[in-house]
C-alpha cells in the first residue's frame, strides 16, 4: 500500500471532518468564535488527561489510527489500548461536562409573556380545529393517543 493511500485509509475521518468544516454554513463570526473556544476547551481538557490516557487518546481519536497500529506503536495490548481510549473520553466527558453545562446555561432562557402568547396562540389553534386542549380529552385525532399499559 502506498504512503498516499494509507493516508486516505487513516485519514477518511479527517476527510469528513474536512467537509463538515469548509461548509459555508459554517463560518460566520459567531460560528467561529463559538469554534475557537470549544477548540481551546478541548484542548485545556486533553491537556489535562494523565500521559498513558492522552497519547492513545491522539492516536486513535486525532490522527486517526486503528486500535491495532497505537498497540503496535505504543508496545502495548490492543485491550489495553481500548481500555485507555473509554476512559480518556470518560474523563473529557467529565471534565467538559460542567463547563459546558455552565456555558450553555443562559442559551436557551425563558421568554417569560413571549412563550405564554405563543402557547396560547397553539391552543387557540387546536381549540380552532376541534382539538382539546387535553391531550386525553380526544383520543380519536392523531398524536393525541395515548399508549396503555
Amino acid at each position: 500500500m502506498t504512503s498516499d493511500q494509507e493516508f486516505a485509509a487513516k485519514g477518511s475521518n479527517f476527510a469528513y471532518r474536512e467537509n463538515m468544516t469548509n461548509s459555508d454554513a459554517v463560518h460566520s463570526p459567531d460560528a467561529d468564535a463559538l469554534r475557537r473556544q470549544m477548540t481551546k476547551l478541548l484542548e485545556a481538557a486533553i491537556a489535562k488527561l494523565p500521559e498513558r490516557f492522552r497519547v492513545v487518546f491522539m492516536l486513535r481519536e486525532v490522527e486517526g489510527l486503528s486500535a491495532e497500529e497505537t498497540a503496535e506503536a505504543l508496545q502495548i495490548t490492543r485491550e489495553t489500548v481500548k481500555t485507555r481510549l473509554a476512559r480518556a473520553r470518560r474523563e473529557l466527558q467529565q471534565e467538559l461536562d460542567s463547563k459546558l453545562r455552565n456555558a450553555l446555561q443562559d442559551t436557551f432562557t425563558f421568554a417569560g409573556s413571549d412563550c405564554d402568547a405563543l402557547t396560547q396562540r397553539v391552543l387557540a389553534t387546536f381549540i380552532a380545529n376541534g382539538r382539546s386542549s387535553s391531550p386525553n380529552a380526544n383520543s380519536s385525532g392523531p398524536g393525541w393517543r395515548t399508549r396503555r399499559r
